[in-house]
């Protein structure tokens, strides 16, 4: 709709293809690889979100995000949230949450 050059990053086969058919470019590969098959400056804007607690190496990633865009977007669960506290008590993970 804002004519948007995008492109997503998925490890999750299952989840690659789900994009792929809605129309979403993505590549299917481990953020902890790091980002080496993407361009210096490639992108105005790189988006994490909610996976930052998933990975093993979240400052590596962090440059990586910066090396491939000019900005950086980071989005985490607000675990101050009283939703989000029960769910890491009762399940032991880390929160989803819909936003």
């Amino acid at each position: 709709e804002l004519h948007c050059s995008i492109q997503g990053i998925e490890l999750n086969h299952k989840h690659v293809v789900e994009s792929i058919g809605k129309g979403v470019p993505v590549i299917q590969s481990d953020l902890d690889e790091g980002l080496a098959e993407i361009p210096d400056q490639a992108f105005d804007i790189a988006v994490l979100s909610q996976t930052l607690q998933q990975v093993l190496r979240p400052r590596e990633l962090l440059t990586q995000m910066l090396r491939v865009a000019r900005q950086a977007i980071v989005v985490v669960p607000n675990f101050g949230h009283w939703r989000v506290r029960v769910q890491l008590l009762l399940q032991g993970r880390a929160p989803v949450t819909n936003r």
